[in-house]
C-alpha cells in the first residue's frame, strides 16, 4: 500500500541489514577501499543531480532516482553495469513514477551529453557512451532488480511535519532540507526509515542553528540511538567532503574499478534456465 510506509515494499523489502549490505559489497571492496567506494557513490550522485537539474525535474524525482541507483548497487557490483548508464536510467524511471511528465529520448540524451562535459576530468572522450536503446534495456533490468518496488518514501514529508510542530519553519526547514539532500549520498536511505532520517537531519539543523530543542526530542517516542547512528553517517560524509578533491581523486579511484559490462548481466530466471540446459 503506497499510502502507508509500514505496509509498503520500501519498509518490508528495502530497509536492509547493514551486515548484509556490506557482505554484498565485498566484490567492490576487493578493488577499492570503503572510503573510495563512498567517493565513487558521491561522484555518480553528483552526476545524477546535475542531470536532474539539466532536465528541470523536481528534487523528489532526483531523490527517487538516487534511491533506485543505491538499491541497484546494493545488489550488484559496480562492474555489472556502468554507473554512468544506471544513473540516467534511474532518473528516467523516477520521472515516470513521480509523475513528473514525459522526458523525451532527445531531452535525456542531450542532458546526459551536456552533463558529461562538466565531469570530463573523469569521463573518457567527454562523450556519453550510451544510446536510448541501452537506457530502455537498463530500465527493464532495474525494474527486475527492485522487484518493481517503485514507491519510495522520502524524509521530506515527515521533516515538514516535525518542523511545523516545532514552529520554526523559516529557520530550520531550508537547512534540514539541504541535509536530507546530502544524506542521499550515504547509505542511510537503504538502512533506516525516512522519518528517522528526517529527525536526524532536523537535529543537525537545530545544532547548527543553536536552537535548544532537547525537550522536544526527549518527548518523541522514537529510537534516539538510531537517530544518532544516522547523524554519525551524515557527519562522516561531511568529514569526507572536507578532505576530498573530486577532480584530483576520482579518476585514480575509477581506474581501480574493473571495467563495467555494457550489457546487463543475465536475470535470475535466465541464469536458472541456462543452468538447467547444461
Amino acid at each position: 500500500m503506497a499510502g502507508n510506509f509500514w505496509q509498503s515494499s520500501h519498509c518490508n523489502q528495502w530497509i536492509l541489514d547493514p551486515q548484509i549490505l556490506m557482505r554484498d559489497r565485498q566484490k567492490d571492496l576487493m578493488s577499492i577501499s570503503e572510503e573510495e567506494y563512498q567517493k565513487v557513490m558521491i561522484f555518480y550522485c553528483n552526476i545524477m543531480q546535475a542531470i536532474g537539474e539539466q532536465l528541470k525535474v523536481r528534487q523528489q524525482v532526483i531523490a527517487t532516482g538516487m534511491v533506485y541507483f543505491k538499491r541497484f548497487y546494493a545488489k550488484h557490483p559496480l562492474n555489472s553495469i556502468d554507473p554512468l548508464l544506471v544513473g540516467p536510467t534511474s532518473i528516467f524511471l523516477a520521472s515516470k513514477v513521480e509523475e513528473f511528465g514525459v522526458i523525451t529520448s532527445s531531452r535525456l540524451m542531450n542532458a546526459c551529453q551536456s552533463v558529461v562535459k562538466k565531469f570530463a576530468y573523469a569521463i573518457p572522450n567527454q562523450e556519453f557512451p550510451f544510446r536510448m536503446t541501452q537506457v530502455l534495456e537498463c530500465e527493464f533490468f532495474l525494474l527486475e532488480i527492485m522487484d518493481c518496488c517503485l514507491i519510495v518514501f522520502h524524509p521530506y514529508r515527515p521533516l515538514m511535519q516535525y518542523v511545523a510542530d516545532l514552529g520554526q519553519e523559516d529557520i530550520l526547514l531550508p537547512l534540514a532540507w539541504r541535509i536530507v539532500n546530502d544524506s542521499l549520498r550515504t547509505d542511510v536511505c537503504l538502512l533506516y526509515p525516512p522519518y528517522l532520517i528526517a529527525l536526524a537531519c532536523l537535529h543537525m539543523a537545530c545544532v547548527i542553528s543553536q536552537k535548544d530543542t532537547k525537550h522536544w526530542f526527549a518527548e518523541l517516542n522514537v529510537d534516539l540511538d538510531k537517530v544518532l547512528e544516522i547523524t554519525q553517517q551524515i557527519l562522516k560524509l561531511y568529514e569526507l567532503w572536507k578532505s576530498y578533491d573530486e577532480k584530483k581523486d576520482i579518476p585514480a579511484i575509477l581506474a581501480k574499478v574493473p571495467k563495467a559490462q555494457l550489457q546487463p548481466p543475465p536475470s535470475q530466471s535466465e541464469s536458472q534456465s541456462g543452468a538447467g540446459e547444461t
